[in-house]
């Protein structure tokens, strides 16, 4: 079984810029971006510093190439608190 395969490998340090922020009188909507090389199968992306209370429904992603099979089936955050 690989890193990958096992959940517990991924691209460490993966970045995403903070590109939009907006202040509401309750909440902040923040909008990050980043890119990341991926090869077939599981991987963990693992990114510091995002809010404890994001929540799942508000995390994005998309492939911007490679064959037209490929395809994220699944997002999700898992908190992981110091």
């Amino acid at each position: 079984m690989s890193a990958n395969e096992s959940g517990t490998g991924g691209v460490a340090g993966f970045a995403a810029e903070i590109r939009e922020v907006t202040v509401m009188e309750d909440r902040a909507r923040v909008v990050r971006r980043g890119a990341a090389c991926l090869a077939a199968g599981r991987t963990v992306l693992r990114l510091a510093g995002v809010s404890p209370i994001a929540g799942d429904k508000t995390l994005a992603g998309s492939v911007l190439s490679g064959p037209k099979a490929e395809r994220i089936s699944n997002l999700r955050i898992v908190r992981f608190l110091k």
